[in-house]
């Protein structure tokens, strides 16, 4: 791949959007057509989507007692005598409850739990593409392409499990690092506010999404320090990433 001069100075153009969307919607078909009505891999799929079906009917808490109750656990979570998985990706499933339902006869609903992940697939593959800030369009375009169409995640689709959702949240959020640094200091509190929330989300799906918190502290401790450009007038516009992520994780768990 050729890597672009202009790198992170060059701004997106109404091609990059087309070309963006046009993989989202090639990747979208492909990922559709790749379903099947039956799900692989091991049982922890029924464990999220019960978790999903709690949360759309209002009794999360009385899963995670009989959870801990059924699976007795000395793990850290288990202690305080509910156990369940993190929410996040769970929270989709509610909603494809909440649209769908849940045929527990013949199970044939559970083609439509995989929607998140299909529907995540497609936007990870244009996400993907708009990294072309710091590569040729050509180039972009053409890996996305062959990234996005290896038969393994077509695979991780039919599973029900986070794989894929996570795999997109974390994409996502490290083209909004970029694109946060890319602009001027009175520019990024609300990319920062926006960014928070994008990283207290994907930690809510998988808790080892703090390591993105870290990863965007690593990148701005090495701008500040590369630019010496730390302003105590500026000291909000730094932490709102940070206040977001915290205010948001508080919230969630009272």
């Amino acid at each position: 791949m050729v890597l672009d001069p202009r790198a992170l100075s060059c701004r997106y153009t109404r091609l990059d959007a087309a070309v963006a969307a046009l993989l989202a919607l090639v990747v979208l078909i492909a990922a559709l057509c790749s379903l099947y009505p039956s799900c692989g891999w091991g049982d922890d799929f029924a464990a999220y989507i019960n978790e999903g079906i709690a949360i759309a009917n209002g009794t999360f808490h009385e899963l995670a007692r009989l959870n801990y109750i059924m699976h007795p656990s000395i793990l850290p979570e288990g202690t305080d005598g509910e156990l369940v998985y993190v929410w996040g990706y769970p929270l989709m499933l509610a909603l494809v409850y909440a649209v769908f339902g849940y045929d527990i006869v013949d199970f044939s609903s559970i083609i439509y739990y995989k929607l998140p992940s299909v529907l995540c697939f497609a936007s990870f593959a244009a996400v993907l593409y708009l990294f072309r800030r710091r590569f040729s369009a050509w180039s972009s375009a053409l890996f996305t392409a062959a990234y996005c169409g290896a038969p393994v995640f077509y695979e991780l689709i039919n599973s029900v499990y986070s794989d894929v959702v996570y795999m997109f949240l974390c994409t996502l959020a490290l083209l909004a690092t970029e694109i946060y640094f890319s602009r001027g200091i009175k520019k990024r509190l609300i990319p920062g506010v926006l960014l928070g929330a994008l990283l207290w989300y994907a930690y809510e799906v998988r808790l080892n999404g703090l390591a993105l918190l870290g990863v965007f502290l690593l990148c701005q401790s090495v701008t500040l320090i590369k630019d010496r450009s730390f302003r105590r007038e500026d000291a909000l516009i730094h932490l709102a990433p940070y206040l977001c992520f915290l205010a948001l994780k508080l919230v969630s768990e009272r």
